[in-house]
């Protein structure tokens, strides 16, 4: 089904599907983050090109996420910068962050 799709098309309706359901919720922040993460994820799954997209996608959800929390713990704006520092961290010392190039 999604190989006959266009990358663009398929994210496209994701979005306004998505768009559409914030709408009638009323829950606009942080609910076009997670609009826009489930168009990541469907252009990924239509190109074949799940993990690059997955990633994008995660990170995005994970900011949704985070700002989604707000009304379960009332101070956790203060908390961003230690999140972002973990992040970062992560990032850092993932494997796959350094390429090492064997063919010489």
């Amino acid at each position: 089904m999604f190989k006959s799709l266009e990358p663009d098309r398929a994210a496209g309706g994701v979005f306004l599907i998505a768009l559409g359901i914030i709408a009638v919720l009323g829950y606009w922040w942080p609910g076009i983050l997670f609009a826009a993460a489930a168009a990541m994820i469907t252009r990924g799954a239509v190109t074949n090109q799940r993990w690059q997209n997955l990633t994008g996608a995660l990170v995005v959800i994970a900011i949704g996420l985070f700002f989604a929390l707000e009304d379960l713990i009332p101070n956790i704006h203060s908390l961003w910068p230690l999140a972002l520092i973990v992040l970062g961290v992560f990032l850092l010392f993932s494997p796959g962050l350094i390429r090492r190039d064997h063919s010489r």
